[in-house]
């Protein structure tokens, strides 16, 4: 597998899970690269006028993971900016993750992999379930391993 995990990441939490999923997959035996997802100017969750520093490179990928807060019970605005722009992901494997600061997955964690996954499907993705990483208190090493194991168990899981 060769897979591209796509992150935005404003306080480190989400480029945390991120690289450990990319640890995950490359003790895996699997090829990995991470990409933060830059904004060209200051975001706050209600940002509507959104631009990136670069988009993401997905050709070379079989895999595309794709991570982000959940800000205002919402996808960060950067994550949402960043799927909207993608041209065809058809034949490419998709994953989102969110982290969040609530310890239930309600209140904004489904909402936020939903409309990541809208996103994913005008681009004609294979898009697998999503997981939500609470981040209520910053959690043990054992704890972000268990999230990415789980991640990246979706994926072996796709077959």
């Amino acid at each position: 597998m060769n897979a591209n995990i796509i992150v935005h990441s404003q306080s480190g939490h989400t480029a945390r899970v991120a690289k450990d999923i990319r640890d995950v997959l490359r003790d895996r035996g699997n090829s990995a690269d991470l990409m933060l997802l830059r904004p060209t100017g200051k975001i706050h969750p209600g940002s509507r006028d959104v631009s990136l520093r670069s988009m993401p490179e997905t050709a070379p990928y079989d895999v595309l993971l794709f991570g982000g807060p959940v800000w205002g019970f919402r996808a960060s605005p950067v994550v949402r900016k960043c799927l909207s722009e993608l041209s065809s992901l058809k034949g490419k494997k998709t994953v989102c993750f969110v982290t969040m600061g609530f310890p239930f997955r309600a209140l904004g964690g489904t909402r936020a992999l939903r409309q990541m996954n809208n996103l994913l499907d005008l681009s004609g993705a294979d898009i697998l379930p999503g997981v939500v990483v609470p981040y209520t208190m910053p959690p043990s090493d054992e704890k972000v391993r268990g999230f990415s194991e789980e991640i990246v168990a979706l994926l072996e899981s796709s077959g």
